[in-house]
């Protein structure tokens, strides 16, 4: 395929995506519509929200573009791998994280979405006036918004239906009981739909040009060692976004340890497919080689900021103890009572008692607690 062709939707996805598509709508199917609106009306997590936003769409950018400064003779393609990387969102990784330690996943699904729509805007914005500077007036630049858009769409899809499906089982009438039996049946057939489309897509890579996996391998098979000052600029970049992130999570003042890691989490984590894209399709005017360079510098960016993220999130989660959101029970038939479990009461009587009310109240606030009312009898217990 040349490289001023749009790439084909289904080339932007391949069956190797079916894992990572199920894990996303797995979160989302155990994230309903009204605990997202909930994020935005709990006064601390309203705050984490906001200046985790600010600092993904402004801060980070300005750390790329200081990375680049510093480190002298960055070629014009390790700026752009790496100030592509630091202008995309976070992707799925955040969400996956943020379910493994234990930290607000409710918030980072929040941010997930709302830093993807944004992006759609944001990243051309972003392409249009960063490239001409750096390559140069003469240089033919393709914001790829269609190959964008089917990127984000791997991502919110999935989430976004799974969160859609959860909110109709929360029908009146239904016990818990009867609510996880309706859940599991709607979960199997999304299984079942995300299975079909994995082998619809197979046969089209098979009777059509070869995927975008295949096309970016065949470009960095040729592929020369990037410059020094790519290899320092890159891993800098990724270093610095990691300790600010780090440092943003652990200084807000008055907000819970699960709401400090997902802020890390989402800060942190870069999308790589969007962003390897760009390196094959945005840039038609390019030679291979170059173009390689731009995709070489995107991945060392990339596997710098997410591996250090994620190293950095269980070290908070190890730190920082138990974390008594995770154990909160939540869901069908946890109960709200869990959220004052064995954890959180060992907290409380080691003197943590402010803490513990944070928890507590961001619980309540999640609408966790309906879910224990809604298997409440007459007298208030919860049924099993």
């Amino acid at each position: 395929m040349a490289p001023h062709e749009s790439l084909p939707w289904w080339q932007l996805f391949s069956p190797a995506d079916l894992p990572i598509a199920v894990i996303v709508l797995a979160i989302g199917f155990h994230t309903e519509a009204a605990r997202i609106g909930a994020v935005l009306k709990d006064r601390q997590t309203r705050a984490a929200f906001c200046a985790t936003l600010l600092t993904t769409l402004l801060i980070v950018p300005l750390i790329a573009i200081s990375a680049v400064w510093i480190v002298p003779h960055v070629p014009p393609e390790g700026v752009i791998g790496i100030l592509t990387v630091a202008l995309l969102p976070g992707g799925p990784l955040a969400n996956i994280l943020a379910v493994a330690v234990g930290a607000n996943s409710e918030l980072n699904v929040t941010l997930t979405v709302a830093e993807m729509i944004l992006s759609t805007a944001l990243l051309p914005l972003g392409l249009l006036v960063v490239m001409p500077r750096v390559l140069g007036a003469e240089q033919v630049i393709r914001v790829p918004f269609s190959e964008m858009v089917h990127g984000i769409a791997l991502v919110l899809g999935p989430m976004l239906t799974g969160v859609a499906a959860s909110s109709l089982t929360r029908l009146e009438g239904l016990t818990a009981a009867r609510r996880r039996v309706v859940k599991r049946r709607i979960f199997r057939l999304l299984l079942l739909l995300a299975l079909l489309l994995a082998i619809a897509v197979r046969r089209l890579h098979t009777s059509g040009p070869p995927p975008l996996s295949a096309q970016l391998t065949e470009l960095l098979r040729s592929a020369e060692l990037p410059p020094d000052a790519t290899l320092l600029a890159a891993p800098l970049f990724g270093v610095a976004t990691v300790a600010w992130c780090c440092l943003l999570g652990w200084t807000m003042p008055a907000q819970p340890t699960p709401n400090r890691i997902s802020i890390c989490l989402e800060v942190g984590t870069r999308d790589l497919t969007i962003a390897l894209v760009i390196a094959l399709v945005g840039l038609p005017s390019l030679p291979a080689p170059q173009r390689a360079q731009v995709a070489l510098a995107v991945l060392l960016a990339w596997a710098t900021c997410n591996g250090g993220v994620a190293l950095s999130g269980f070290l908070m989660c190890a730190l920082s103890g138990p974390v008594c959101y995770a154990d909160a029970g939540g869901g069908d038939g946890g109960g709200g009572g869990g959220a004052r479990g064995a954890d959180c009461e060992r907290e409380e009587q080691e003197g943590e008692p402010d803490k513990l009310a944070l928890r507590t109240s961001l619980l309540e606030g999640s609408g966790r607690k309906s879910d224990a009312e809604d298997g409440a009898g007459p007298t208030g217990a919860t049924l099993v």
